[in-house]
């Protein structure tokens, strides 16, 4: 098992370092969810107004499959990881956990996300800022 203190020492920063970046040991290996995150919103941002969303996520998923984009699964990097992904009970929860946070957390709310996709906020979570 790699720790976090094996990672800042290859790294050559302190363990501190490593967690002022990564706040939890997954999202060093889940680092490029904001990229995926803003592939799928960037699809429905930025589509044409002919464009329905379904059709946008479905031309966006397309073009990932033919360009072999890591995202995609097809890329033959992307087999070990999500291989890895799927065998690891913590690596699922925490990409389960960032796959809900676009819809429900704080950068949603202050993202110019239209309110009607986002989730409604608990009792728990601070109200957005106007």
């Amino acid at each position: 098992m790699v720790t976090v203190a094996d990672i800042a020492q290859e790294a050559g920063v302190s363990s501190v370092t490593v967690f002022n970046h990564f706040p939890r040991k997954e999202d060093l290996f889940l680092d490029r969810s904001a990229d995926a995150v803003e592939l799928l919103r960037s699809a429905v941002r930025d589509r044409a107004p002919d464009v329905d969303v379904p059709a946008s996520l479905r031309d966006m998923t397309l073009r990932l499959v033919d360009a072999r984009h890591p995202l995609s699964g097809l890329n033959d990097r992307s087999s070990p990881f999500f291989r890895t992904v799927a065998a690891s009970p913590a690596l699922v929860a925490r990409a389960r956990e960032i796959a809900s946070d676009p819809l429900s957390g704080p950068r949603a709310r202050s993202s110019g996300m239209p309110p009607r996709w986002r989730a409604p906020a608990s009792p728990s979570s601070p109200s957005p800022r106007r």
